[in-house]
């Protein structure tokens, strides 16, 4: 959420905006989780949303921000969802040309032949020092790979 703790509803709403655009099953229900440092800036924005400007009593009785929030039919917290710092590198670029050409299969070490997950590809960047694991990196002119990218 960063410093912007007012914003929380459309934090929680880019994520539901990604699963309706790509069509995603939402039969059983959705649940947003925050980790604990996002739930504690973003609850007080989320829970303000009652009309007469009182926090619901669920928020204090069992979690629960409320129900019906962008979207999601439920927005809870997890202790299992860590709290990731933001990378410190800045101006990498993508070295030199890419290309990537996407296989139906490989052969296995037994001749064998057996699909490929083309979901992967290799980039070469000018450094890598400052950049974490979750990084995104974007390609002029280029919108997304595919629906299900």
């Amino acid at each position: 959420i960063g410093t912007n703790t007012a914003d929380a509803w459309n934090f929680v709403a880019d994520a539901e905006e990604i699963m309706f655009s790509r069509e995603l099953n939402r039969d059983m229900g959705t649940s947003y989780f925050f980790n604990p440092q996002d739930y504690k800036k973003a609850g007080y924005d989320l829970t303000k949303r009652d009309i007469f400007g009182r926090i619901p009593e669920e928020a204090y009785r069992d979690g629960t921000i409320q129900r019906q929030v962008a979207g999601f039919d439920d927005v809870l917290r997890s202790p299992k969802l860590p709290v990731l710092t933001k990378s410190t590198a800045t101006g990498i670029t993508v070295s030199g040309a890419q290309s990537f050409k996407p296989v139906a299969w490989q052969l296995d070490n037994d001749g064998n032949k057996v699909n490929v997950d083309n979901r992967f590809a290799t980039v070469t960047l000018s450094a890598t020092t400052g950049l974490k694991r979750g990084d995104k990196i974007s390609f002029t002119g280029v919108k997304f790979l595919g629906q299900m990218a």
